[in-house]
């Protein structure tokens, strides 16, 4: 898993972000899978810090990533 540093130079811009998001609710499966891998690590890392335990944090953050997807699709 590899981890975007948010104070990097080269860090992924909110246009970009909103870009894919935009492709993803238009049924984009590869945007959407592009939005995970540039967030998944930063979620399991937040969840990590809250729930102590590694596989709690990994469950946190699938359940996160399926309702947020979910959502995407919904909008």
């Amino acid at each position: 898993m590899h981890i975007n540093n948010p104070l990097a130079e080269n860090v992924p811009t909110e246009h970009e972000d909103q870009s894919l998001v935009a492709r993803a609710r238009c049924g984009d499966r590869k945007a959407l899978e592009d939005l995970v891998g540039r967030h998944q690590a930063w979620i399991y890392n937040i969840a990590l810090r809250m729930l102590f335990h590694p596989q709690d944090a990994e469950d946190a953050m699938q359940e996160i990533l399926i309702k947020s997807s979910d959502k995407a699709r919904l909008i």
